[in-house]
């Protein structure tokens, strides 16, 4: 009986593929003692004296993670600011393998402010603590903790996410919010199998329309990072390492386009993004396309939504919902563009379930977008609106696969049944025949960021 309803159920969700992460080992996310520590121990290196928000007695290495290790003996970072220029010498002493950068006056002056900077976006709570459940906070720990326990100092790579990277961690805090609220809300977990899962999504810019998509969706990259300062020389450098060789295996073990992967471990804490080369983009037939700019734009989305220095042994499971919401007003966006539809007039795309409709779920995220000013999906996802008509589907899917059941397992004549029965009934198949079964390995219950 059970593979005849998963088989029937099915036939309203389609096939399913999630995007994967990779985690080498465990990463230790702090204790709120351990951040004080690390905080007090930053704040004595730039202003030379423990912040008044902190009070340790203790600052040394040892106690910070009792690891059999001397401390180090950082001298005071603003008296370099008097050293003169071309003392090497005493550059090198004043640093003692704290900051190991160059000698120059002009790089010290920008490592300064760089970490003066990390140092005033942490958010202290009133009881003088460091509040990690904020995004800010934890890019300064991270930054505070490669300075001091890893004896390097924080600066910006390409290729690399982690603490530098200003779109990480942007919209963590409304994700962690939506995860919180709805995670293992079957309305919100059934809206996301069928987006993500179902084939529809895919199908909505016909490859006749490739190559003019191609160019808009690059655009559409290019106008979203240059939000935070990454010029258009700078993207095409983190496409170049994202579309590098040291992918391939993993793409390809995956079967996908476009992964973020984390790098986890005791000391170290960053995450990376493999694309295949446009040239070389994964087909699975020829009626799925979707432009290479939105497969790059999909994973830097989940940069935004993933909190730093958090472990992620399982998927959350909306991981894919705020990225699949974007992209499909994004395709939306340059489907119009190409056949010049106006944005008051819905365009119907197929899908695999019949119960969804693409063009009404770009056209009310798109308004939403612009009332609440905002692109950060999480947040969006969590309006009023959003959830009735989030609620709406559910109810028609129920409904669906309640007729279905009934009629095909059953033989039972659905005329003669209420509408509240048949919607019981459709709720009870997806929720354990297909919801429990496709999310059974993710994280749906409690707080998502680590206390």
């Amino acid at each position: 009986m059970k593979k005849l309803i998963i088989g029937v159920v099915g036939m309203v969700f389609g096939s399913c593929v999630f995007c994967q992460s990779i985690v080498q080992q465990k990463y230790h996310f702090p204790s709120v003692a351990e951040a004080q520590k690390v905080f007090a121990q930053g704040s004595k290196l730039l202003f030379g004296k423990q912040s008044k928000e902190v009070s340790l007695e203790d600052l040394s290495y040892q106690n910070i993670y009792s690891k059999k290790q001397e401390p180090q003996s950082p001298s005071l970072l603003f008296e370099l600011s008097q050293i003169r220029k071309g003392n090497r010498h005493d550059v090198l002493k004043y640093y003692g393998g704290i900051i190991r950068s160059s000698v120059e006056k002009n790089q010290y002056n920008q490592d300064l402010k760089h970490y003066q900077d990390f140092y005033n976006q942490i958010v202290w709570k009133k009881d003088g603590s460091p509040d990690l459940t904020k995004a800010a906070t934890m890019k300064a720990y991270l930054a505070f903790y490669n300075l001091i326990l890893n004896n390097k100092p924080s600066r910006p790579e390409i290729g690399r996410i982690d603490e530098h990277f200003p779109l990480l961690g942007e919209h963590s805090e409304a994700f962690a919010k939506l995860q919180e609220r709805f995670g293992n809300n079957d309305a919100y977990l059934s809206f996301t199998l069928s987006i993500s899962m179902v084939r529809g999504v895919t199908t909505m810019i016909p490859r006749a329309d490739s190559k003019k998509a191609e160019k808009i969706a690059k655009q559409i990259l290019y106008n979203d990072l240059q939000k935070y300062d990454m010029t258009t020389e700078q993207i095409d450098k983190w496409l170049e390492v994202a579309t590098s060789e040291n992918g391939k295996a993993i793409l390809d073990e995956s079967e996908s386009n476009g992964i973020m992967g984390q790098v986890s471990s005791g000391s170290e804490w960053y995450c990376l993004i493999f694309l295949r080369p446009q040239n070389k983009l994964l087909v699975v037939d020829k009626f799925e396309y979707v432009p290479f700019g939105l497969i790059a734009l999909h994973e830097f989305e989940h940069a935004k939504d993933l909190f730093p220095g958090r472990e992620r042994d399982l998927e959350d499971s909306l991981s894919e919902l705020p990225t699949y919401v974007m992209e499909i007003v994004m395709l939306d966006n340059i489907y119009r563009q190409i056949h010049n539809i106006p944005d008051t007039q819905l365009v119907s795309y197929k899908h695999g379930d019949e119960s969804i409709n693409l063009g009404e779920i770009a056209d009310l995220f798109r308004k939403l977008s612009k009332k609440y000013h905002t692109d950060n999906w999480p947040e969006l996802l969590l309006t009023p609106e959003a959830t009735t008509y989030i609620n709406n589907v559910y109810k028609k899917q129920t409904e669906i696969a309640g007729r279905l059941v009934l009629q095909r397992q059953y033989g039972v004549n659905v005329d003669l049944i209420s509408e509240d029965k048949i919607q019981e009934v459709g709720r009870q198949v997806i929720h354990e025949m297909y919801l429990e079964e496709m999310f059974r390995n993710t994280n749906r219950t409690g707080k998502v960021i680590p206390q």
